[in-house]
């Protein structure tokens, strides 16, 4: 057991011995190495990392496509600049930056466009692709590169790829470019849209530009159809439409970039005329003038005729016709008692015809009532009532009736004064039926004649209520039928608390 002992003893001292012999031998060996070739100065000088290839006999070959070998890489430039998303006018400079925390001249950076044709721009400080050699210059340094691209257009628009030429997975970045421009509006519509009356019409613009611009829809010196002052959208539905649908639409478009752009379309509804009148009955008396006046909507336009108890009248010494934009008027210079009669517009264009007729008369005007409509007593009711006349009234004619029946019964009534022009009349009824409607008329007489009866005119005793239709004739009357309605509703809350 000693002896085995002694041998492992020797046989340690002996590794221990040798161990420390051959490290001593190397680092002779290292503090002693000779110059190799002449690349070893240049090398010493770079920053070495440790993915440096140290080997002892150095050579720079590219590949065909620009690709630098970095099996012989001295430095692999890593990318620092970040994306952005570019926003240019229309005709100026994109720049666009690639840097690099170093980059070794013998690597060149590609610039590259994101299109169908994935487009090489340029590689290094050389422009290859047509399009861009008058337009793209490139500046390179250590730091890295940067694409200019002069006169921007609307094509420019997209992605800009800047690569390191190096083999394997390549370092990269993608550059957004919008190209900002003018809006513009593309629209099929005429800028004059006949439609006929009930047609559904659809009115479209869009807008093109950088952004995209905003359309709205608006009628000049209207509001729209729903009342809006504008809609906004590209498309707008008029559906089933009436001569209120027509006037000029504007399409507008705007994203900010220099001034909007509008586009106007005029939309003619056609349809039969429509006459409208705002007097049925114009007063006056002989030696005054006499203006008769319609409104006529047409399209197309229609042609206005005048007549007088069924013949055509022309403009003479006395009588004058003119209109204005849809104002037709018929004036009656020191009218005579022969020019006391039914006149009448008639509008007629290709979709038909319309008519409305006025009269003109020297006697008294249509009387209006000014009772309450209905009556507080169940047997009796005071009537009152005025009318307009030039010259005096000398009696009044009242006729009242059932509702339900057709037989009248008269009343003359002699009228007082009640202001300029106007003259009143009141009568008190007694014996009447309670709890039942009437109706009463009233015509007038002055010094050109009796004039016609009134519109009819129903109220009732107490216990009944006129017919709301035609209570309407009077203000008064409206404003009893809701007196009414709340005593009713006043009286059933007071039964149920009690």
């Amino acid at each position: 057991m000693s002896a085995l002992k002694n041998i492992k003893d020797f046989v340690s001292k002996m590794f221990s011995s040798n161990t420390f012999t051959l490290l001593l031998c190397l680092l002779s060996s290292v503090q002693g190495f000779p110059k190799q070739d002449d690349n070893y100065a240049y090398y010493n000088e770079q920053e070495y990392k440790d993915e440096y290839d140290y080997g002892d006999d150095v050579s720079h070959v590219d590949d065909e496509d620009g690709t630098h070998d970095d099996s012989i890489l001295i430095h692999r430039p890593v990318i620092v600049s970040e994306s952005v998303q570019l926003d240019v006018d229309n005709g100026m400079t994109i720049r666009l930056p690639c840097n690099v925390d170093k980059l070794p001249g013998e690597i060149s950076i590609i610039w590259s466009k994101e299109d169908a044709k994935k487009t090489i721009i340029a590689m290094g400080t050389l422009v290859l692709d047509q399009e861009y050699k008058k337009r793209a210059t490139v500046m390179v340094d250590d730091k890295g590169s940067t694409l200019t691209i002069g006169i921007a257009k609307s094509e420019d628009a997209g992605q800009y790829k800047c690569s390191v030429a190096v083999k394997g997975n390549r370092p990269e970045i993608k550059h957004t470019v919008r190209i900002r421009a003018p809006p513009s509006i593309e629209s099929s519509i005429p800028t004059v849209l006949d439609v006929t009356i009930g047609d559904d019409v659809t009115l479209n613009c869009k807008g093109s530009g950088s952004p995209i611009p905003k359309v709205k829809w608006s009628r000049v010196g209207k509001m729209m159809p729903d009342g809006s002052s504008e809609i906004e959208s590209d498309v707008v539905i008029l559906s089933k439409v009436t001569r209120k649908h027509a006037g000029t639409y504007r399409c507008s478009a705007s994203n900010g970039q220099g001034n909007g752009v509008s586009k106007e379309v005029q939309v003619v509804v056609q349809y039969t005329p429509e006459v409208d009148i705002t007097e049925m009955f114009v007063h006056t008396k002989s030696g005054d003038e006499a203006e008769i006046v319609c409104e006529v909507h047409a399209a197309p336009m229609a042609t206005v005729v005048w007549s007088k108890n069924g013949q055509k009248l022309s403009s003479s010494q006395r009588v004058k016709i003119d209109h204005s934009g849809s104002r037709h008027t018929l004036t009656i210079n020191q009218v005579q008692k022969e020019d006391f009669s039914t006149y009448t517009c008639k509008a007629t264009n290709s979709f038909g015809s319309d008519q409305k007729m006025i009269e003109v008369s020297g006697n008294a005007a249509p009387a209006v009532f000014k009772s309450v409509a209905a009556g507080y007593s169940e047997n009796t009711f005071l009537l009152e009532w005025t009318s307009m006349s030039y010259t005096p009234i000398q009696e009044f004619n009242l006729e009242i009736s059932l509702s339900s029946s057709g037989s009248w019964k008269s009343y003359t009534v002699t009228p007082t004064q009640d202001g300029a022009y106007h003259f009143a009349g009141k009568q008190f009824l007694s014996d009447l039926q309670s709890a039942t409607t009437y109706k009463a008329r009233v015509n007038a007489k002055n010094g050109d004649g009796w004039s016609s009866p009134s519109p009819v005119w129903n109220f009732a005793t107490k216990g009944a209520l006129p017919s709301p239709a035609r209570v309407t004739a009077s203000a008064s009357s409206t404003s009893s039928t809701s007196i009414i309605l709340l005593l009713c509703i006043s009286s059933l809350l007071l039964r149920k608390q009690y």
